[in-house]
């Protein structure tokens, strides 16, 4: 019996047809909760929790019998879902092709798509119930009921199978079974209204049983996310520490980008809320330009064959020339750092602030520039001039500019008067025609204007911007006004119109 039982779990859960992923469909926290601090699963908690509540999950298999000719479709999709949701071969061999767009998804995001699927499938299933007879409701639902309860039992024996023979079951015991009992109890209440609800005959009060019953996913769904996404004061994960106000208290002196050394000093785009900017964090989908970017500066070398680091790019080799470059002047380290150009300026603590001196401003004016087309070439040029601290740019087509070595000593000037996430305004006074270098990311989406006057955005140092501004004072504005936000919006207005115009000739048609 017992090698018996040690042989159901391990095909049935290592190996992978009932492992986890589809336990939570059934007890959300069978292997705890990150906000309780209890998660022992093997997988990430949120990416991997399809729960959406018993009484739903019992509307859903009753779907089953619906008699609409779209639940095909629907139940398709939904078993297409989980194809890919699974480890399965067809999934693995499909992300193994490298399709661009799809090679960078997460599989386990089709979880979306798997809840959409089984809500739509529940209100089918809710309207065939509403609409059977006794005698349909009461077999149906003996199927359905007797299918749940075969799935409670398999994970039932999972969990005492996991007791027997696995340590880290043993010691998560508790928390498996305490997390069982709120989806056992609306198991319960399930089996208490069925019988109820067969017995009544009116109407009315058949609707308030199914209302009752509706209630009890509500309210475990809702509770279930208020678990997991507690409520607590600003000041508690984001609190306004010395280190963080002497950063801000920098601002007055100009933009700048801080770099850590050290992933425990600020946990990714955290930055953001104290309006901190740095060269690194998260971001799922970013520029191709602005990583290769950020990995010859991290690596000091120029190859774009480099590892990609995926979602979360930390930068922290502060030695880096192109760091410099990217106006990276304060640095933040648990240690101290023996390095020329760095300067303790703050130490609160183990946290210590160093002031980057040979940092590049923000934006500069020069006419020092050089035409270079090949990716590589530009990275090696911009490692070399950037550890000289030359005031260059590289472009990747030619200009109308004479092209000078720049003198620290000639009159120019560029000072950033209003800058926000898609407009920036730059003052600038020159006695010549000059580059402006701006080191904020380039995009085609990007426009630019002196003085009222559009004028060509050029991609400059990689994966920067620049323009030609002539001699004397002017504004240089910049404002992000992509193509695909106009495209985007035209449609949007055109569909409105459209719906607006096909509701209205519904209407008249009812009326006339």
């Amino acid at each position: 019996m017992r090698f018996f039982v040690y042989t159901l779990f391990t095909v049935l859960y290592y190996g992978k047809i009932l492992n986890e992923r589809l336990i939570t469909f059934f007890v959300p926290d069978f292997f705890g909760n990150d906000a309780a601090g209890n998660f022992w699963g093997k997988t990430s908690y949120y990416e991997f929790t399809g729960y959406v509540g018993i009484v739903s999950l019992f509307f859903v298999f009753y779907s089953i019998f619906s008699s609409k000719k779209e639940k095909f479709l629907w139940w398709s999709l939904l078993a297409v879902s989980f194809l890919f949701l699974l480890p399965t071969p067809l999934a693995k061999s499909f992300y193994s092709l490298s399709i661009p767009g799809f090679s960078i998804l997460v599989p386990a995001r089709i979880l979306f798509v798997v809840n959409f699927l089984l809500a739509l499938l529940s209100a089918f299933g809710l309207e065939e119930f509403k609409k059977d007879r006794e005698g349909e409701v009461r077999r149906k639902s003996f199927f359905v009921v007797s299918f749940l309860t075969a799935c409670f039992t398999v994970i039932a024996i999972i969990f005492f199978a996991g007791l027997l023979f696995w340590p880290l079951w043993q010691k998560n015991a508790l928390v498996s079974l305490r997390n069982l009992v709120l989806p056992s109890f609306s198991m319960v209440v399930l089996l208490f209204f069925l019988p109820i609800y067969l017995a009544i005959k009116n109407k009315k009060l058949r609707t308030l049983v199914i209302v009752v019953l509706l209630l009890v996913p509500s309210f475990s769904l809702l509770r279930h996310s208020l678990k997991y996404n507690p409520f607590v004061e600003k000041e508690v994960l984001f609190p306004q520490t010395e280190t963080i106000n002497f950063l801000l208290q920098q601002k007055k002196n100009g933009h700048y980008r801080v770099q850590i050394t050290h992933s425990d000093l600020l946990t990714s785009n955290v930055n953001l809320v104290y309006e901190l900017e740095m060269v690194g964090g998260y971001d799922s989908v970013h520029s191709k330009r602005f990583e290769e970017l950020a990995m010859a500066a991290n690596n000091e070398n120029p190859s774009l064959n480099y590892e990609s680091p995926g979602r979360v790019l930390f930068l922290s080799r502060y030695q880096s020339p192109l760091f410099d470059l990217m106006n990276v002047k304060y640095v933040l380290s648990l240690k101290d750092i023996p390095d020329s150009k760095l300067k303790l300026v703050f130490q609160k603590g183990q946290t210590r602030v160093y002031e980057n001196i040979k940092s590049f401003p923000r934006v500069y004016l020069t006419t020092d520039f050089e035409v270079i087309k090949n990716e590589e070439e530009i990275l090696t040029e911009m490692l070399r001039f950037s550890r000289e601290g030359e005031r260059k740019v590289i472009l990747e087509e030619e200009i109308e500019l004479q092209k000078t070595k720049e003198k620290r000593a000639s009159f120019s000037n560029a000072e950033i008067i209003d800058y926000s996430p898609q407009s920036v305004k730059i003052k600038t006074q020159s006695e010549s025609e000059k580059i402006l270098v701006f080191s904020d990311a380039y995009d085609p989406g990007w426009r630019a204007s002196i003085d009222g006057k559009p004028t060509k955005v050029y991609r400059a140092n990689y994966n920067f911007r620049a323009v030609i501004i002539p001699e004397g004072e002017h504004q240089i504005d910049f404002i992000y006004r992509p193509k695909s936000f106009v495209i985007g919006l035209f449609l949007s207005i055109t569909a409105i119109i459209f719906l607006l115009l096909f509701s209205l000739r519904n209407v008249f048609r009812k009326c006339c």
